[in-house]
C-alpha cells in the first residue's frame, strides 16, 4: 500500500471512536501484516532471547524469579510467551488501549507449538483450553503467568513503588510522543526496584517503509514538523527521535545504560538517505547518530 495512503486511512481511523478497529482490519486484510508469518515469529522470538539474555546477564537472581514488567505488549504476545517458554514465571503486560486480539494469540499459541521444539524451547506455552470462547486474560494469567491490563497509561500505572525487577520494551519508544517520555521513563524508575533492569528496544526507521518498498527507511527525516504532523496519526504515530536523543532522556531519568546494541546502517541503507533533503531538525546530527536503524539498550535503575 502506498504510505500516503495508508496514513490518510489510519488519520481515519484515529479519529473515529474504536478506530483501533478498523485499524485492524486494515493490517489483517488489506496490508496482511498481521498475523505474523513464519518468519517474523521467528524474528520477534530471536528479539525476545536477545532482551533475556541481556537481563541474565546483569540480573542478581534467575529469571524465573524476577517480576517483568512491559508497556505496550500487543496484540499477539508473542515477546511475553516467549518469555514464558525461557523461563519467565511473573509478567505484568500493559496497553494504553487494549490491543490483545484472541485470535492473534491463538496465532502465536499454535506457531509456538509447531515451531517452539525448533527453536530450543522446553517449556512450551501450550495450555489447556485455548478455544476463542474463553476468556483470554484469565487462561494467560492462570496458565502463563502473564497478567494483561487495559487501558492503562504507562505514565500512571498505579502500581506500588519498587514493586518490579524488569521493565522491557520491544518497539514502543519511537512510538510515545517526546513531550511524554519524561513522564513514563519516571513512572519504569518509580515501580523498579533498586537495581533493577531495563531492556529497550528502539527502531529508528520510518515505519512506512515496511509497508511500502517505495519508501527509504529516512524518509520522515525530510519533513517539517508541520508538514509531517498530516502523516502522522495517533495510531502510527513516530517521534522520529534519534539515537542520541534516547540516550539524554534515559540518563535525565536517572537511568544508568550498561549496554547499547545498534544495528547501524551499511552502505546500501546509507545510500537510501539524501541528506539535500533532510528537514532543518534533523542538519545536526552527526552521521553514525542520524541513520542507526535500531538499538536495544540495557539499563539500570540508578541510586
Amino acid at each position: 500500500m502506498y504510505w500516503k495512503t495508508k496514513a490518510r486511512l489510519q488519520r481515519i481511523f484515529s479519529a473515529l471512536p474504536g478506530g483501533d478497529h478498523g485499524n485492524y482490519f486494515l493490517q489483517r486484510h488489506v496490508t496482511h501484516s498481521i498475523p505474523k508469518n513464519d518468519d517474523d515469529f521467528r524474528f520477534r522470538v530471536r528479539l525476545a532471547r536477545e532482551i533475556l539474555d541481556l537481563v541474565r546477564k546483569h540480573a542478581t537472581g534467575t529469571v524465573g524469579d524476577l517480576t517483568f514488567f512491559e508497556f505496550g505488549a500487543g496484540a499477539d504476545l508473542i515477546g511475553p510467551l516467549a518469555f514464558y517458554a525461557m523461563g519467565v514465571n511473573r509478567q505484568l503486560l500493559i496497553d494504553r488501549s487494549t490491543l490483545l486480539r484472541r485470535s492473534l494469540v491463538s496465532d502465536t499459541l499454535e506457531k509456538f507449538a509447531r515451531i517452539g521444539p525448533r527453536l530450543g524451547f522446553s517449556r512450551l506455552p501450550v495450555g489447556r483450553d485455548h478455544r476463542p470462547s474463553r476468556d483470554r486474560r484469565d487462561a494467560l494469567r492462570d496458565e502463563f503467568g502473564i497478567d494483561y491490563r487495559a487501558p492503562v497509561d504507562a505514565r500512571a500505572t498505579g502500581l506500588p513503588e519498587r514493586s518490579v525487577d524488569v521493565v522491557t520494551s520491544n518497539s514502543t519508544l519511537e512510538h510515545v510522543p517526546q513531550d511524554e517520555l519524561p513522564a513514563l521513563l519516571n513512572e519504569c524508575r518509580r515501580i523498579l526496584r533498586p537495581g533493577g533492569l531495563l531492556a529497550m528496544r528502539v527502531d529508528y526507521e520510518d515505519h512506512y517503509a515496511y509497508s511500502d518498498v517505495r519508501v527509504s527507511p529516512y524518509n520522515f527525516l525530510y519533513y517539517s514538523e508541520a508538514e509531517w504532523k498530516r502523516y502522522n496519526p495517533a495510531l502510527h504515530f513516530q517521534n522520529r527521535l534519534r539515537h542520541s536523543d534516547y540516550g539524554e532522556r534515559f540518563r535525565a531519568a536517572g537511568l544508568d545504560i550498561l549496554e547499547e546494541h545498534r544495528l547501524d546502517a551499511g552502505p546500501e541503507t546509507l545510500a537510501q538517505l539524501d541528506a539535500t533533503r533532510l528537514d532543518a531538525r534533523f542538519r545536526g546530527y552527526d552521521l553514525a547518530d542520524l541513520t542507526v536503524r535500531k538499538c536495544t539498550f540495557l539499563m539500570r535503575r540508578g541510586a
